[in-house]
């Protein structure tokens, strides 16, 4: 199976600011998943506390229901902080690698392009006028060649 997406390997902190950046999407979704999903547990359990509330189950059951709530609460705070500097170590490391890619490689690339571009520029006029002097030497061949004909008649 081949890779559809290029990796940026020509230099490292291109490859930094892509990967900040996926690891702040990434953590941003799973921040919105996780607290969705902590949520419909709560709400699972706050229907349940009412059930035991009006049920009259017993104070351990009620206790238990209780603890679930408080483990899931905790979870969720404790899933979202590790995301939350998930994110902000995503943020940094995407920013570092933007800013020493576009303000210090970037411009050595672009000087690099335009001096190429030079080059095949002067290697264009230069085969033109290899050419061109080749062409005016065959003409004057000929005409050298044209004389030499007619002296000869």
């Amino acid at each position: 199976m081949q890779n559809k997406v290029p990796l940026p390997t020509d230099n490292v902190y291109k490859f930094f600011a892509l990967f900040g950046l996926i690891l702040l999407i990434f953590s941003l979704g799973a921040t919105i998943y996780i607290t969705k999903e902590a949520n419909v547990q709560l709400i699972d359990i706050a229907i349940q506390l009412d059930n035991a509330n009006s049920n009259n189950f017993s104070d351990e059951t009620k206790n238990i229901i209780e603890g679930y709530r408080e483990v899931i609460i905790s979870d969720r705070d404790g899933f979202n902080n590790l995301l939350v500097g998930l994110a902000i170590f995503g943020t940094l490391l995407g920013l570092f690698g933007f800013s020493i890619w576009m303000f210090r490689i970037q411009p050595q690339q672009d000087k690099l392009v335009t001096f190429q571009l030079e080059k095949y520029k002067y290697e264009v006029d230069i085969e033109s006028i290899k050419k061109s002097a080749i062409l005016e030497l065959q003409i004057e061949k000929e005409k050298l060649e044209i004389e030499l004909l007619k002296k000869k008649q």
